[in-house]
């Protein structure tokens, strides 16, 4: 704690520490204040850049294989001869929606100043591409086949 070092200096005058003194200190509790505050707000800036990441969990939290095979099952379009074609439409919105995540994380600006804290988010940019990329070729593959 910040007021322990109060306690690391003893008293000349009489027995004890400074911890009274500081505790009742006017200006070493309005700058404890500041930092409290600084400290909150960095705290709710740091939320706000990892919610620019959470719209992309699909991409990590969704099991990839059995949401493929659902939308296998409702992407496809059966002619008047009864064969069965894959409805291209929703592959491509699909890629379309992988494509625009990487584009959008791609912009983000690496490192990301927050207050006294500089945050290197080129790792997160790094993860989700990958996920959007396993996606894609997830979807573009099973096209060719």
């Amino acid at each position: 704690s910040f007021f322990q070092i109060s306690t690391l200096f003893k008293r000349l005058d009489a027995e004890g520490t400074y911890m009274r003194e500081m505790h009742s200190d006017l200006a070493v509790n309005s700058v404890l204040a500041m930092l409290s505050d600084a400290i909150a707000t960095n705290d709710e800036k740091c939320h706000e850049l990892k919610k620019t990441f959470d719209k992309y969990a699909y991409l990590w939290e969704t099991d990839l294989t059995s949401y493929f095979k659902e939308f296998c099952e409702n992407a496809t379009i059966v002619t008047e001869y009864n064969t069965r074609l894959l409805d291209l439409k929703k592959f491509d919105e699909a890629i379309q929606k992988c494509v625009e995540a990487q584009a959008e994380v791609a912009k983000a600006k690496s490192p990301t100043d927050i207050g006294w804290l500089r945050i290197d988010i080129t790792p997160a940019k790094r993860e989700v591409s990958l996920f959007a990329t396993k996606w894609i070729n997830l979807f573009t593959s099973h096209m060719r086949e």
